[in-house]
């Protein structure tokens, strides 16, 4: 079986994002010894969301581009002789369930409900004709004091992930069950329920830091006393 390498893609640095694919998976292998990668195969999934609706993304669309292009690839362990062929892959369902297609990962919702302004001249802002107080007025009413037809849910929206970190982290626990050792690249607080979880049942992870300068919280790390392995990008 293939050694997991599971990375929480938006959690990537920007500039390593920008250096891509094979750089990511070079940089993370070259730090993983032949003893802690004992298989020859690396399966990488990328977890995102890569599908609104039912419509690949643009960033999803050049990754699978990305993918098609450069793997699989051979790349080498930290002893810099041993080597490891490279598959990479979407993560666009789960490992239990690889044909069963997860859509609608990626979605374009409204400003949060409530969502309040200062008034900018009372904020310190010294124009009166201060073009933010036309962004006041229009957040404040809810709708364009001029057309009186574009709301504020026309004009803002936040870009949000759904399922993802669900999906990583099932996946996390489902492999520590078959394999007994993989690597998670996130600095997100949120999958240490899964790591501690993958410890607990007798996985070794290997935990790799994406916020440069960054470690595991000691509240975190002291739960665990063995078959953790922390590592930084």
């Amino acid at each position: 079986m293939a050694f997991n390498l599971l990375i929480d893609y938006d959690n990537l640095n920007a500039s390593d994002q920008t250096k891509g694919l094979i750089y990511i998976a070079e940089n993370i292998l070259s730090q993983l010894s032949p003893s802690e990668v004992s298989d020859k195969n690396v399966l990488v999934r990328l977890y995102g969301g890569w599908y609104e609706n039912n419509k690949i993304t643009r960033k999803a669309e050049n990754l699978k581009a990305d993918i098609l292009r450069d793997f699989p690839r051979p790349a080498l362990l930290s002893d810099s002789k041993t080597s490891v062929i490279v598959n990479t892959e979407l993560a666009t369902s789960l490992t239990i369930q690889p044909t069963l297609f997860l859509a609608n990962t990626y979605r374009r919702n409204g400003i949060p409900s409530g969502l309040k302004a200062y008034h900018p001249i009372r904020n310190g802002c010294k124009r009166t004709s201060c073009p933010v107080l036309h962004v006041y007025n229009f957040v404040q009413a809810g709708i364009c004091g001029e057309c009186n037809t574009a709301t504020v849910e026309d004009i803002f929206y936040r870009s949000e992930q759904k399922l993802v970190d669900t999906m990583l982290t099932s996946d996390m626990i489902l492999i520590a069950q078959q394999e007994k050792k993989y690597g998670i690249v996130s600095s997100d607080d949120d999958f240490w329920p899964g790591i501690l979880t993958s410890i607990t049942i007798g996985s070794t992870v290997y935990h790799f830091q994406t916020q440069r300068g960054r470690t595991t919280p000691p509240h975190y790390s002291r739960t665990v006393n063995h078959n953790y392995y922390m590592k930084s990008l």
